[in-house]
């Protein structure tokens, strides 16, 4: 009895002595041509605890009751998807003698914080690498993008335990590799991501010619849009803190963040114009832009790290913002008509499917993807975004080269109609110029005849008389309309009158009222001043002006026309006063454009050339005619015309 309580004493200290290393699923047997093309992946051999006090240690999981809390991965709740704290993981390796020794452990994600490595049973386990986002990648003992770290195996089984810190999302993944595939798979991914990146670079300078010669906004959200998304994945893919910071373990892990929401930022504002979201549903793209400037807004915020504990809830935000994109585009499909279009949108929605998957292994709602996976599918990403943000960008290209090569043409239809107009209308003036030289001599002699008859002896009867005054009227009025067309079409050619002569104004006043009719001149009021008005320019342009003028003073008035004249500031100032119907406020505006006559012109021979000639020889002149006021006291034309200022000038006009 003695002796058997002894043995049964002795099998209980060996029980208690083996169970805080007998808590462990089975080991993984390496064998020689694993880890080769594909890695071994550990999910279903590692166990999981979760540390939520971050106080345990190495002993302390190794002994009761924590040895036994380790749950299988892969078991609900096994391991957190987003924790601010602590998980322990237990795997063992072992290899076959035919193995090679040397091994390659990697982890993902990319983001933990810290992960320490411990090997070894109870009281003698030993701390052999730290590595992650909060220690510099220049101390890894392995220079990978992905965390990694070497392990020397043999044919018995080896226990390794991993505790691991991080703050968000936590998809866990391990995988076994041999060291030399490691490193040529890795060199691989490298070059791939360098041919991607140079092409990047040079789509990026070609939309950046194309925005700046074209003009169109397409091309600078085509650049940004594959800027940001080779960001984006350069930074996830570890580049960050290989490349830019491999001491600032820090600014290593926020770039991610930052080059995440930059991404976020860019992608929901040129997508909406990429595949013109705008014509179709114009209040949801505003919403989109919104959330464009919203992740756009908070960079500087992830830069300083505030917002470190949000972000799980900016990355829900972010996948929040690809379905309502998709579900857009997807509506977007069925109001477009032609194919290519079509097959466009489809591999924008394709590829934000793919986008809301990966977010959804952030989130820890699908398992997460194989960590050898990871970097061809950011990759295969940024070729798909480059193609079809240059089929995109060609396809504007080849609509903005119809649209111009339908305007050139346009352009060229419009200068030979133009062209052909140009030919007519100098056909046309040559016309009118011989037409009117033709009727000019006619009408000097009828104008003759009419005087003649006048003071013949038939003109002492007053019949005779009035019919000799109406043809003198007549031809009066057509003599004045030959001047204005041809002095119109001098004008419009840009010939203008040549004249430069020196004269004195009183003497084109009085040659415009002897040129006037009888009855006509008996009307005008002259109130000239006795000092000679000394001006320059074309003295027969001047005199049309005024003639202009004054006859359509005295053929809308019935009563005296007024001529005021004076000097004011080195200027005459005309100003001709009839007092018959006012002009409407709403004629007043166009009154000096060509062939505009008012309401009161019905029963009023005239061509509507005469104001608007007028006020183009005044402008030529340096002077103006203006409607100073029209009312029930009379309306006011006035004539401003600079003066030529000096006694020289009195005396050489003068003859004196």
């Amino acid at each position: 009895m003695t002796k058997y309580l002894q043995h049964l004493t002795f099998g209980i200290i060996l029980l208690l002595a083996y169970l805080p290393i007998s808590y462990c699923a089975e080991a993984i047997v390496l064998g020689e041509n694993m880890g080769i093309d594909r890695p071994v992946t550990l999910l279903r051999n590692m166990e999981v605890l979760l540390d939520p006090s971050n106080r345990l240690t190495i002993d302390d999981v190794q002994k009761p009751p924590f040895a036994s809390a380790f749950i299988p991965h892969g078991v609900p709740r096994s391991h957190p998807t987003f924790t601010n704290g602590t998980v322990w993981v237990r795997f063992s390796l072992a290899r076959e003698a035919s193995a090679t020794d040397d091994w390659v452990i990697q982890l993902y994600p990319t983001w933990l914080d810290e992960i320490r490595v411990y090997t070894g049973v109870y009281r003698e386990a030993r701390l052999v690498m730290v590595l992650g986002d909060q220690h510099p990648f220049s101390e890894r003992a392995l220079k990978t993008n992905l965390p990694a770290f070497p392990v020397s195996l043999g044919t018995t089984p080896q226990k390794y335990y991993l505790q691991i810190r991080t703050r968000g999302p936590m998809p866990l993944a391990f995988n076994v590799w041999r060291e030399d595939s490691l490193e040529q798979r890795d060199m691989q991914h490298a070059s791939v991501s360098l041919v991607l990146s140079g092409a990047a670079i040079v789509l990026i300078f070609v939309f950046l010619i194309f925005w700046g010669r074209i003009q169109d906004p397409i091309y600078a959200a085509a650049a940004l849009l594959i800027g940001s998304a080779m960001l984006a994945a350069f930074a996830l893919q570890g580049y960050g803190s290989s490349l830019c910071f491999p001491r600032h373990a820090l600014w290593a892990d926020r770039s991610v963040d930052i080059a995440i929401c930059f991404f976020a930022a860019s992608f929901g504002f040129s997508i909406c114009r990429l595949v013109e979201l705008r014509s179709h549903f114009a209040r949801a793209t505003r919403v989109l832009d919104g959330f464009a400037i919203f992740f756009a807004f908070i960079i500087p915020f992830v830069t300083l790290g505030l917002l470190d504990p949000l972000r799980w809830w900016l990355i829900t935000l972010f996948g929040v913002l690809l379905a309502a994109i998709n579900i857009l585009l997807i509506r977007l499909i069925a109001r477009l008509k032609k194919r290519k279009e079509q097959l466009v949108v489809a591999m924008f929605i394709l590829v934000i499917i793919i986008g809301i998957f990966r977010l959804s292994i952030l989130q820890g709602l699908v398992p997460a993807a194989p960590p050898y996976l990871e970097r061809p599918i950011l990759q295969y990403l940024q070729a798909a975004i480059l193609m079809m943000v240059c089929i995109v960008a060609a396809s504007r290209f080849f609509t903005i080269e119809s649209q111009r090569r339908a305007e050139r043409q346009k352009a060229y239809e419009s200068m030979r109609i133009a062209s052909q107009a140009v030919e007519d209308r100098s056909r046309q003036r040559e016309f009118v110029k011989v037409i009117s030289n033709e009727f000019r001599m006619p009408l000097v002699i009828a104008n003759e005849i009419s005087l003649e008859l006048e003071d013949s002896l038939s003109g002492k009867d007053d019949r005779v008389r009035s019919s000799a005054m109406k043809i003198r009227q007549a031809i009066q009025r057509l003599v004045g309309l030959i001047e204005n067309l041809l002095i119109d079409d001098a004008l419009e050619s840009g010939r203008g009158l040549r004249e430069n002569d020196l004269f004195d104004m009183r003497g084109a006043l009085v040659s415009v009222q002897n040129n006037c009719l009888p009855q006509d001149s008996e009307r005008l009021d002259f109130n000239i001043p006795d000092a000679a008005l000394i001006f320059r320019g074309s003295r027969s342009g001047v005199e049309i002006l005024l003639w202009n003028i004054i006859q359509n003073a005295l053929k809308y008035s019935s009563s005296k026309v007024k001529v005021n004249c004076r000097i004011e500031r080195d200027q005459v100032i005309l100003d001709i006063v009839n007092y018959g119907n006012p002009i409407s406020k709403s004629e007043q505006g166009r009154l000096f454009d060509r062939y505009i006559r008012g309401a009161q012109s019905l029963g009023v021979p005239g061509s509507g050339l005469g104001l608007h000639i007028s006020r183009s020889l005044a402008l030529q002149h340096g002077g103006d005619v203006n409607l100073v006021s029209s009312d029930a006291g009379g309306t006011i034309f006035r004539i401003s015309l600079p003066l030529e200022v000096g006694a020289e000038f009195v005396d050489k006009a003068t003859g004196a």
